[in-house]
């Protein structure tokens, strides 16, 4: 469950009636009221505001002219909306909500703003920014589903698993077609009632839950750990994370009933770092590449919004394990038999087979091809230019585009140019 982004449409503007005036002044702000009729129905936005403010200026007792001023910064607060102009929306709707307080429209338009506001600053990784801008959301409409939504899955990144679990019972109540949440909601019960009892440890960087004494030295193990993945990586991604990051170590049959996953899988992330410490005991090097792993996640969530295709974001955690080995030549063997078989999944397919786990060996192919095609860029661009990818996509390009913005090649004769790479190893 992400953040949501509102979508809107524009404010019926009312038909802008000429005031009449009868006072001494009144001609001449007649005047300016007319123009801004004119303006407003040429919508060139910011002139209408201009003349308006000059007739309300003018006249401030009258109401037409009160009116058609109010209405006029909202249809200017629109505009800066389709350009994605969140705070200058804002700051313009305020306006129009100061001179018409009772307006329920120009509440509601304020409360959307401020969740679209609040989903971007989450995109740049300020979430005490996007907390505020949604409370300020649900103060001005209280039946904003979106916002408790999003607020709920900013408790959860911080590990805050009551505080979420309230927020989304509150959207589904406001909104009873949200079956993702109340899938969610049914794991988080789940998930309080196996949390009540750990014990908690707050590092720097991350915030650490284990069940009993017994798991203390493993808790203190990964956090040592963590904390030299937060200096590798971050050295390597040239990014450190802003936010906490939450890590929490189960038993085996707690990850699975949490997680939901097969017996084989060791470790999540899925807004918090998830490891069943039954699969990582007494085995250093798995639980440093599982938490490396792990860590990549949570690294690229928070870098790029969530703005990285699933392929690149899997192939990048395996290559950033410091166990691995991307040599492998059974690795090698196996793709390449596969390929020869035509059971290859092509780069097209790859981020839907990666999402479907239900099938172990076609997962498994799916997760060495996301792997051996990262191998690949960094044996033939460098890794300074996979963060220059990671970069594009920040700023808003979608991986084709990245792709050949920094290697300069199209996405397919990437895919082809690696399949003839791998081919001859």
């Amino acid at each position: 469950i992400n953040m949501i982004k509102i979508f809107f449409n524009i404010i019926e503007t009312t038909l802008f009636i000429s005031a009449m005036i009868a006072i001494s002044f009144a001609d001449t702000a007649y005047e300016f009221n007319e123009n801004g009729v004119r303006y407003m129905n040429s919508h060139d936005y910011e002139m209408a505001v201009k003349y308006f403010k000059e007739a309300y200026a003018q006249n401030p007792e009258n109401e037409t002219i009160k009116k058609n001023l109010s209405h006029s910064y909202a249809a200017l607060a629109n505009e800066n909306a389709k350009r994605g102009e969140w705070e200058k929306a804002i700051t313009t709707i305020e306006k129009a909500h100061e001179l018409d307080s009772d307006n329920v429209v120009f509440m509601q338009r304020l409360s959307i703003f401020y969740n679209n506001f609040a989903y971007e600053l989450m995109q740049e990784g300020l979430p005490d920014s996007a907390n505020h801008n949604l409370n300020e959301a649900i103060r001005y409409d209280k039946d904003n589903w979106a916002a408790y939504v999003s607020l709920g899955r900013l408790m959860y990144n911080q590990g805050k698993i009551k505080e979420a679990a309230e927020y989304w019972t509150k959207a589904v109540s406001l909104n009873s077609e949200l079956d993702e949440i109340k899938q969610q909601l049914e794991m988080l019960t789940n998930e309080i009632n196996i949390e009540e009892t750990f014990q908690k440890k707050h590092p720097m960087y991350f915030d650490v839950k284990y069940e009993g004494y017994e798991k203390n030295h493993l808790a203190w193990k990964v956090v040592e750990i963590l904390r030299e993945a937060y200096t590798s990586l971050g050295n390597d991604f040239k990014y450190y994370p802003r936010q906490k990051i939450p890590v929490i170590i189960y038993t085996k049959e707690q990850f699975q009933q949490v997680t939901n996953t097969q017996d084989w899988i060791g470790g999540l992330y899925d807004g918090i770092i998830r490891i069943a410490a039954s699969t990582i005991e007494g085995n250093n090097r798995q639980l440093e590449n599982i938490l490396y792993h792990e860590y990549t996640h949570a690294l690229l969530h928070q870098k790029t919004g969530n703005k990285i295709p699933l392929w690149l974001n899997e192939g990048l955690a395996q290559n950033m394990e410091p166990n691995k080995n991307a040599k492998n030549s059974n690795e090698i063997i196996y793709l390449k038999r596969c390929l020869n078989e035509e059971r290859f999944i092509t780069l097209s397919d790859l981020n839907n087979a990666l999402q479907h786990r239900e099938n172990k060996e076609q997962l498994n192919l799916a997760y060495l091809e996301a792997k051996h095609l990262v191998h690949y860029l960094n044996t033939m661009y460098y890794f300074y230019r996979i963060v220059f990818i990671l970069d594009e996509l920040v700023s808003g390009k979608n991986i084709e585009d990245a792709i050949k913005e920094t290697i300069f090649v199209d996405i397919n004769v990437l895919e082809k140019n690696w399949l003839q790479w791998l081919s001859s190893k």
